[in-house]
């Protein structure tokens, strides 16, 4: 996203991106054939809400041209800008929803993906940008993949994505460069490894 898209999706309310998310998602099933169209009353389904709430907010997404839509719309579609953003929130919501589980422990997928959902909102690009770091650039395309596939955040505990570098890994991967560098030393470092995971 450009620096202005970025502004612009910190702007945008909370509430705002509540719906273009769901869009987003919605997109993706239809894009995938699993749902033909996306209406107001979809909308409302997936929300939990009632339908007429769903065309106020849809006019004002309208205006902000992130979604093009006109009343008794039979497809609603987010504009380029709308499905970057709702890729974005979706993205930040399995990224901390792997945080919570994997690095801080909660188990309790009801509140991991509440915790998610608040945190998903405000998650600016340096915070982001960090977490791409530890968790390598393999795993952050296995998870826009699976994004775009058709990933439920909610559904996450389902699919197998190893993101956080364990201590494990991360010997691993060290350990693949040091010993091609040094073959001499193999039997050494894994002998070192094996003392520290035990320890570990």
């Amino acid at each position: 996203m450009s620096e202005s898209e970025i502004q612009s999706f910190i702007d945008i309310p909370e509430s705002y991106q509540e719906y273009i998310e769901t869009i987003f998602r919605l997109s993706v099933k239809r894009d995938l054939g699993k749902i033909k169209q996306i209406t107001n009353i979809a909308i409302a389904n997936y929300m939990d809400i009632k339908s007429s709430s769903v065309t106020n907010m849809l006019r004002k997404l309208s205006k902000k041209n992130l979604i093009r839509w006109k009343p008794r719309s039979k497809d609603i579609k987010l504009t380029p800008l709308g499905a970057k953003i709702g890729r974005k929130i979706v993205f930040n919501h399995v990224i901390m929803a792997i945080f919570l589980k994997n690095t801080l422990g909660i188990d309790d997928n009801e509140i991991i993906h509440k915790l998610a959902c608040e945190l998903e909102h405000h998650m600016k690009d340096p915070i982001m940008n960090a977490f791409k770091r530890i968790m390598g650039k393999k795993a952050i395309k296995d998870i826009e993949k699976k994004i775009d596939e058709g990933l439920d955040p909610e559904e996450l505990d389902k699919v197998n994505i190893q993101v956080l570098p364990t201590p494990e890994r991360i010997l691993n991967e060290f350990g693949k460069e040091f010993i091609n560098s040094y073959p001499d030393y193999k039997s050494a470092f894994l002998k070192e490894k094996e003392n520290f995971l035990e320890r570990y």
